[in-house]
């Protein structure tokens, strides 16, 4: 009597051979998932340095922090060039800033600023955000997007006041508690916490339903 070896496998085997195949799995996929993380956060945290340095160094030059934004009397007379823009020249984008009319309102399609202001930068966007790199702006053109803000403080950041009767005449920034607010100039000196203890600007991911903070609301699409 002859007896025949099998050589496949038993279903107990089949069975455990799917498990450990099930346990490697799960403790292969969040280790993978890690990894792509890290790349994009490195990268986000290599942007808030350089925007970090770029201050500092605007700071050595001109002897206060740029600006949150520059004002004027009425937002027609605003340029509303804001601190990301001066700091260009620190941020290895000379060439681009110097292609600005300083002189006119970003809004001003007649200067050039209008279709300067959708240039995106890579310095200014953090990988992980597929968020768009453009939105609409509230003069028609295009707004290249940021994930990077300035710090504030507490309360609405509005320049102008909102009675019909005011023509909208600048307001003082009574309000201002950061860094960074309309016509600001906050030196180091003025940091009374220290540097070490103050949030210069953060990280934000980019809003999807508009592209204003509604005057005298205490909420909005950027809050």
């Amino acid at each position: 009597m002859h007896s025949r070896n099998r050589s496949g496998l038993t279903i107990l085997e089949v069975v455990v051979t799917i498990l450990v195949l099930l346990v490697l799995a799960a403790l292969l996929i969040p280790a993978g998932s890690r990894s792509r993380e890290a790349a994009p956060r490195s990268q986000c945290k290599n942007n808030l340095k350089q925007i970090g340095l770029a201050l500092m160094n605007y700071h050595d030059v001109h002897k206060a922090f740029p600006p949150g934004w520059i004002a004027a009397d009425t937002p027609a007379k605003s340029s509303g060039f804001g601190w990301g823009l001066q700091i260009l020249p620190y941020m290895d984008q000379a060439p681009l800033f110097e292609q600005f009319d300083r002189h006119e309102r970003l809004a001003d399609k007649a200067s050039g600023n209008f279709k300067l202001i959708s240039t995106s930068l890579p310095a200014y966007r953090c990988p992980s955000d597929s968020g768009a790199d453009q939105a609409a702006s509230p003069w028609g053109a295009m707004l290249a997007t940021t994930n990077y803000v300035g710090n504030f403080g507490v309360g609405i950041p509005s320049t102008y006041s909102t009675s019909s009767d005011s023509e909208r005449k600048l307001i003082a920034t009574k309000y201002l508690q950061g860094m960074f607010g309309p016509n600001s100039s906050v030196r180091v000196k003025d940091v009374h916490d220290g540097l070490a203890n103050v949030v210069l600007a953060g990280e934000r991911r980019l809003v999807t339903d508009g592209v204003e903070w509604p005057l005298g609301k205490a909420d909005g699409p950027f809050n």
